[in-house]
């Protein structure tokens, strides 16, 4: 497969016109004559800050743009050496340059100490546009240096997304399953990224065939099991046997049990789920991760 044949690739917007945006977000950055500040876009993973972050790279500083994968290159080094080596040097068009931070909460403490007062020296000459899943974890030198923008979308918005592509691409979508592209987004939503993908292998023969019945039903038999409050060590040993019944996704298990206690209204177990939501983004071992959740939701210990 090449990467023209990659969904998300192919259907990346590029303008802004075409970008899931709110109204208010998509007014502001259509009507751009520059980046006037520096730029912080906060939001969950897939959203579209990357998209939008290099949209206006694009438009604004084509030949004088410098782009960074801050979680792979959030060091010092990065700091003292491409970044200041990149602006040190006037571009050739004469027009600002705009460094990207992708995922810039990924920079280390003593990196973001030494960026603000880059950012502040050169913002006359440079503007930098920040993404971020978690802006608590960016000092407040950084974040008071930026303009700051939430992103978010619509389930609607991302449903009319999917219907788009699926007609581009000429997919076949049955009557029995014109119900299950809604409960396709509203498995991976507000992921973007995550929903065109799993789009995409539910689509490979040419017809769109749903393929998460199995691990909605696995979801059901793991909250009967915490219901029921079964050893969490049964539990964790049947993850293991069946970890293809969930694909090894942790995250999907845990907003999915978010849903079920959800319906039922209960407020304790949804707060115990998002607390373990919020820390499956840092630790090391998702597996680890949700058995202590097993733990915190009154299972037998």
């Amino acid at each position: 497969m090449t990467l023209q044949q990659v969904w998300t690739e192919k259907y990346r917007p590029q303008n802004i016109e075409n970008a899931i945006l709110s109204d208010d977000d998509k007014k502001f950055f259509s009507e751009l004559t520059d980046i006037p500040n520096n730029l912080l876009f906060i939001g969950s993973p897939g959203i579209g800050k990357s998209t939008i972050a290099k949209i206006l790279a694009k438009k604004f500083s084509p030949n004088a743009y410098l782009y960074i994968n801050a979680s792979e290159q959030g060091n010092i080094e990065t700091v003292r050496n491409l970044i200041s080596d990149f602006i040190s040097v006037s571009s050739i068009d004469g027009k600002q340059k705009i460094i990207i931070l992708d995922e810039a909460d990924g920079i280390s403490l003593i990196a973001q100490q030494a960026l603000r007062s880059v950012m502040e020296e050169y913002l006359d000459t440079c503007k930098f546009i920040l993404t971020a899943n978690y802006k608590n974890k960016l000092i407040e030198a950084i974040r008071s240096r930026c303009q700051e923008f939430n992103f978010c979308c619509s389930e609607k918005q991302l449903i009319q997304r999917v219907v788009e592509i699926v007609k581009a691409e000429k997919v076949v979508v049955e009557k029995d399953q014109v119900s299950n592209l809604r409960t396709l987004v509203k498995q991976y939503f507000p992921d973007i990224r995550k929903t065109i993908n799993e789009l995409q292998k539910c689509c490979y023969s040419g017809k769109f065939i749903y393929k998460s019945d199995d691990k909605n039903d696995f979801v059901s038999s793991l909250k009967k099991d915490i219901d029921a409050n079964e050893s969490v060590f049964i539990i964790r040993q049947k993850l293991v046997d069946h970890a293809d019944g969930f694909g090894n996704d942790y995250h999907f298990l845990m907003k999915g049990l978010f849903n079920l206690y959800s319906n039922e209204r209960d407020v304790h177990k949804c707060l115990i789920i998002s607390e373990y939501l919020y820390r499956h983004v840092f630790v090391l071992d998702q597996e680890i991760n949700f058995c202590a959740l097993l733990f915190n939701l009154n299972a037998k210990k």
